[in-house]
């Protein structure tokens, strides 16, 4: 019988040897190799990817398993990995017992009439290679499935069978215990990396196979994959879908199989590619290992003649090059560095090979992909100042240059580098036949706007905010700053107004010009709703909107040589910045001196950036006496009226237990919360309170729950948060009704554990059968953020928000995001939530040491004169607002929603103002425009 292996390592030499045959005169025979080329084996070819959990949570993955077996045999012309390092094999059933098949080489992955595929490595367990077992990724290798529904996992094992035994892939069981079986599906094939199969065609020939699992010889799945000719009732099936199988009790040695049979005739040529005749089918290559030095550094090896050769990527199984970038050097930003990063990790999923990143502090290898430029590799310089220095508007420019073994990409930012990298993997790594050629040169230089501003070229220009901008006001300067680069091909800056209120020469301005927006007040004096201003003196600066204007209101004009947009909100000014955009495309990048733009947000479209709309509005502007305006905020809002333990112990119980003081919420209007609203602006603010009380301490909560709840989208409110002398303040989010879940989340938009700064986190609350809780992230530790040097964040205004899609939770303070938390492992990231406004103290000893009275201490009344008695806090909030994309061409869980109590005043009358096939209602109505 003739043998083939073929594999690779870093030095060898090929000695061709001649097989003897299995019979005859011991020759083998050309013409025979090339007629057994020409035959249709029956074969089968299915996708799955069998994953197994012990009781204990170790998780056993075929994928991994075998990817990493074939791999390591590859490199070190072995067979031997999968056997001695995994508890994987491959077996047939003979009569009524199975044997083991031993790997007959590992090659290129072979169809049933002996064509192979360039992108799929596999061990073959017979002469013909048809029958086989793979490890496979999408990215890397096509796989076509019979019926456009069937799918395949993203990562899995390809089972190839032909003949008429039953064939099996095993699995050793290594301990005793409970075993599970994850759900999955099993799916056949038709053409891996374009090249067919054909086994299920619908030739009028009946096909069909068997499929069983079975756990120690009992059988715990079976299913038939079939044609149409072979189903009974006509209709072919073409994938089997399997149910989370659960406590298979096992013992170590036991063995789980998966098993498929054929019961078929051959293909016809028809219904497979056909088989290329091969000398090297006639020839087993071995590999020899000779003695010279081997460098088994990634990108290292003979270079003779590779600068005068097309450079391949891969090298064997690895990849040819590592990626070299200068982290010291200051022309790569530090969103250079991650895309650099992220860059690596596509090469290595679309590889499916390890890459290596190197830095300044490695020794120069000979293969190497630079990141330009690089103070060490001199011509990285020289293609960077190449880059740079052609013109002006470059942000969209770079180059990708071979120059000997190098590879040279050079871009002027983040974005113009990432598209660099889509075009490096685009056009090199298709698959594993990819080679950049000598001498290769691609220098990308996007077409440009020549945008101008009352005549200034808007190059000159840079995007100013407010020092503390909203959510909506900073994406849509990010939004005018992104169209200007990908347009104009030029980075204008986006500038923070400071306090001294200066300003620059060329200014775009977005939203307010504020320095810092205060609350001013009498600190440890307590005042109610009456007395708010003359006993606490209490006044909030103005917040630079246009609050003569309704809300949807927005202008922008030139004024001087600046552009100017403001208007009555933050998301009118974002509309407003979105039809800037449109503009300046449809007068060919002139914005002439006399440019106007007046208007009204129609919160019924989703008009602002990313395809958001206004989803929902709170600005606490209710009219009235303050007995109406109590009674109308409760019809919107749940006043919490319960209570919790306070953080100072009183005494200890008979056990030894301490005993706390008492925390309150009493719910009182215009005690313990109230809406005040500033005579000078008409606009609203809620305050809520918490203070020292004879029992320990009050608190306020005002919460959405048994009112409504949402789910998805972008959250943002303006306020100033209770963070002084021990207050725990917080905006949060909790699933409670009117939509609970068994899996509940808890977002916390912000908690300060008594100090003045701000924490995000996350936590599943579930069943205890179901993981009970868990915190997705580590408390005041996880990404505080703390105010700037000689500022409080508990006397000025700042915006927190966050964006939350189905995979997603991004936190954004003043805009810009500080924390952020994967969605596709959190199944309670899916479920909808309600909210919470919070003003309080800590609860026993959530605070840790940063409770009242260590704040307000003996050195604290030296100072003040006050005490831990006159502790006396407020957290006042502007505004909150929600943003959703459209409902279009989403399923049941990713569509977002807002779902009503029916005492809610919106469930009643109201069905949304948004596209009304999307589902939507709202919670209050929009403010008449004017």
């Amino acid at each position: 019988m003739k043998k083939r292996l073929i594999s690779l390592t870093s030095a060898v030499v090929m000695l061709l040897t001649l097989v003897v045959g299995c019979a005859g005169d011991g020759a083998a025979d050309p013409s025979g190799g090339k007629d057994k080329a020409n035959e249709n084996n029956a074969q089968l070819v299915v996708a799955m990817n069998p994953i197994f959990v012990y009781d204990d949570g170790e998780a056993i993955i075929a994928y991994n398993d075998i990817k990493n077996a074939i791999k390591a045999d590859y490199q070190n012309a072995t067979l031997t990995t999968m056997h001695q390092t995994t508890a994987w094999s491959w077996a047939y059933k003979a009569g009524e017992s199975w044997k083991k098949r031993d790997i007959y080489t590992l090659d290129k992955w072979t169809n049933g009439s002996g064509k192979q595929a360039k992108s799929a490595y596999s061990y073959t367990y017979n002469n013909e290679g048809t029958s086989s077992l793979a490890s496979y990724a999408v990215q890397s290798t096509e796989l076509t499935t019979y019926a456009n529904t069937d799918k395949v996992p993203d990562y899995g094992l390809l089972l190839s069978v032909s003949g008429a035994e039953e064939e099996a892939l095993t699995f050793t069981v290594q301990k005793d215990g409970m075993l599970n079986v994850a759900e999955g599906f099993i799916t056949a094939v038709q053409s891996v990396a374009g090249v067919n199969t054909g086994f299920l065609a619908e030739d009028g020939t009946a096909r069909s196979a068997s499929f069983r699992m079975m756990v120690n010889g009992v059988q715990v799945f079976s299913g038939t994959l079939c044609n149409s000719t072979a189903s009974p009732n006509g209709q072919a099936v073409t994938s089997l879908s399997y149910d989370q199988i659960s406590d298979l009790k096992v013992q170590k040695g036991n063995v789980v199989m998966i098993a498929v049979k054929l019961n078929a005739t051959a293909n016809t040529d028809e219904d497979q590619s056909a088989g290329e005749y091969n000398d090297e089918d006639n020839w087993a290559i071995i590999q020899t290992e000779v003695k010279v030095p081997v460098d088994k550094k990634p990108g290292g090896g003979d270079t003779a003649g590779a600068e005068s050769q097309a450079l391949s990527i891969f090298d064997g199984f690895d990849s040819r090059f590592v990626i070299f970038r200068d982290l010291h050097n200051a022309n790569l930003s530090n969103d250079m560095v991650m895309a650099t990063n992220q860059f690596r990790n596509d090469l290595e999923f679309v590889l499916d090979a390890e890459v290596f990143l190197r830095n300044e502090q490695h020794d120069e290898v000979p293969y190497e992909i630079v990141i330009c430029p690089a103070d060490s590799r001199p011509e990285s310089i020289k293609v960077y100042n190449e880059l740079k220095n052609y013109r002006a508007n470059n942000a969209n420019d770079y180059i990708v240059r071979r120059v000997g073994t190098k590879v040279y990409i050079a871009a002027m930012n983040e974005i113009s580098l990432k598209a660099a990298f889509s075009h490096f993997l685009a056009t090199f790594c298709k698959d594993d036949e990819g080679a950049i050629p000598v001498n290769y040169n691609y220098a990308f230089q996007a077409k440009a706007i020549p945008a101008t501003i009352a005549g200034v070229n808007i190059g000159n220009y840079a995007i100013r905010v407010e020092k503390y901008p909203t959510t909506m006001v900073y994406q849509a300067a990010e939004a005018l700053q992104d169209w200007v680069l990908k347009n104009c091909g030029y980075v204008i800056p986006i500038r923070n107004m400071t306090d001294d209120g200066k300003h620059l020469p060329y200014e775009i301005q977005i939203g307010p010009m504020n320095g810092s927006v205060k609350v001013n007040r009498l600190y440890d004096t307590r005042f109610t709703s009456q007395t708010i201003e003359t006993v606490g003196k209490f006044s909030v600066d103005a917040d630079g909107f246009m609050n003569d204007k309704s809300k949807n209101y927005y202008t922008a004009k030139i004024a001087g040589k600046n552009l100017v947009i403001n208007g009555g909100s933050s998301y009118s000014v974002n509309a407003a910045t979105q039809l800037l955009m449109e503009a300046i495309t449809q007068k060919n990048g002139v914005i002439p001196a006399n440019f106007t733009l007046e208007g009204h947000y129609d919160p019924t479209t989703y008009a602002l950036t990313g395809g958001y709309g206004l989803q929902w509005q709170e600005n606490f502007d209710y009219s009235g006496t303050e007995e109406q305006i109590n009674k109308e905020m409760r019809e919107y809002w749940t006043v919490s009226t319960d209570g919790a333990s306070g953080p100072t112990t009183i005494g200890v119980t008979a056990s030894g237990d301490p005993i706390w003081d008492q925390q309150r919420r009493p719910g009182i209007y215009g005690e313990n919360w109230w809406q005040w609203k500033d005579k000078n602006t008409n606009n609203g603010y809620l305050v809520q309170v918490t203070k020292k009380e004879s029992y320990g301490y009050d608190a306020g909560r005002l919460i959405s729950q048994n009112k409504w709840a949402f789910r998805y989208g972008i959250f943002e409110t303006r306020l100033v948060t209770g963070t002084r002398n021990g207050a725990c303040s917080a905006v949060w989010t909790v699933t409670s009704a009117p939509d609970n879940a068994t899996i509940r989340n808890e977002i916390d938009l912000y908690e300060n554990f008594g100090r003045d700064i701000v924490s995000a986190c996350l936590h599943t609350w579930q069943p205890d059968n179901l993981g009970g809780h868990i915190q997705h992230g580590t408390g005041a530790s996880h990404n505080a953020v703390e105010p700037v040097e000689g500022e409080h964040f508990y006397d000025t205004f700042h915006s927190i928000a966050i964006v939350w899609t189905p995979t997603l939770l991004i936190h954004l303070w003043d805009g810009v995001e500080y924390d952020r938390f994967d969605l596709t492992k959190i199944p309670s990231g899916q479920s909808s939530t309600t909210m919470k406004y919070a003003c309080g103290v800590g609860t026993k000893s959530y605070a840790r040491t940063n409770d009242p009275w260590d704040w307000m201490d003996a050195e604290y009344t030296a100072k003040t004169g006050k005490t831990v008695e006159d502790f006396f806090e407020i957290q006042v909030v502007d505004y909150s607002y929600i943003f959703q994309t459209s409902n279009e061409g989403k399923n049941a869980v990713t569509k977002s929603y807002f779902k009503f109590d029916r005492s809610h005043p919106s469930s009643q009358y109201y069905k949304g103002y948004l596209s009304k096939v999307d589902g939507y209602q709202n919670a209050q109505i929009p403010a008449a425009t004017n």
